[in-house]
């Protein structure tokens, strides 16, 4: 991926991910970029992006819709999906699902089970990994 973008996204990542997670100051550093797409009917079993590493939490999941599911319907919503354990009230694993739209940018922990559902329609995403430094 071209530098500029990476600068221009790199602030809106650490931004959100300072909203959403109780985290002071971090610092990202580019690690690798690729695409998923996906045709009618295709969906993305649970998953995460932990590939082993003794860390869980050193890296942050950046997924961007850059062409998102159209038609929907029950069976074949196209939605994004992911679990985490409430730890805040009942210490139970919770489900959520988002219906992304095109241009939606989900950030995430690498450790957070995520997927998606079947489609109707083809998706494609832009998937992007960064390693998170507490400063």
């Amino acid at each position: 991926l071209d530098e500029k973008i990476i600068t221009k996204i790199k602030k809106l990542i650490i931004s959100e991910y300072k909203k959403l997670f109780d985290v002071k100051d971090i610092d990202i550093n580019f690690v690798s970029a690729w695409t998923v797409i996906g045709g009618k009917y295709s969906y993305h079993k649970l998953h995460h992006h932990i590939h082993g590493r003794e860390k869980k939490y050193d890296n942050i999941a950046v997924v961007i819709y850059l062409e998102s599911p159209t038609e929907r319907d029950f069976h074949y919503p196209g939605d994004f999906y992911y679990l985490y354990e409430d730890k805040q009230t009942t210490n139970y694993i919770k489900y959520k699902q988002i219906q992304p739209v095109t241009g939606t940018l989900i950030v995430m922990p690498s450790w957070l089970l995520h997927g998606a559902l079947p489609a109707l329609d083809k998706r494609q995403t832009l998937n992007l990994e960064f390693e998170m430094t507490e400063l």
